[in-house]
């Protein structure tokens, strides 16, 4: 069983990747405080480091080491990252979008 830090939240959430002077678009498919999933059309090398711009009511730029890099089929890439250096507007949306997810899930139960 992997073991993970922090619980990992899936989203739908449209970012930016920029790496070396290129952009890509993707979609963060889950998230967590430490770490994303992005499927993209562009590819970026394992251990590459790079920027997550998300696009919320103003823009997270998020600094990323790549970890994983998968090619999911002809068009879509997956890229896990790991966060080396982000701002406490991250955190903060990441612990709105748990405690989100908390309260429905209990409602439901």
């Amino acid at each position: 069983m992997e073991k993970r830090g922090y619980p990992r939240i899936p989203s739908s959430l449209y970012v930016k990747i920029l790496h070396k002077g290129e952009m890509f678009s993707g979609i963060a498919t889950n998230i967590s405080k430490n770490g994303m999933s992005i499927r993209t059309y562009g590819m970026v090398p394992v251990s590459s480091h790079s920027k997550i711009l998300m696009l919320l009511d103003r823009i997270l730029e998020i600094r990323v080491t790549v970890v994983r890099a998968l090619k999911l089929d002809n068009v879509y890439n997956e890229l896990g990252v790991e966060i080396s250096s982000a701002r406490i507007d991250y955190i903060s949306l990441i612990e709105k979008i748990m405690e989100v997810n908390y309260c429905s899930h209990s409602q439901r139960h």
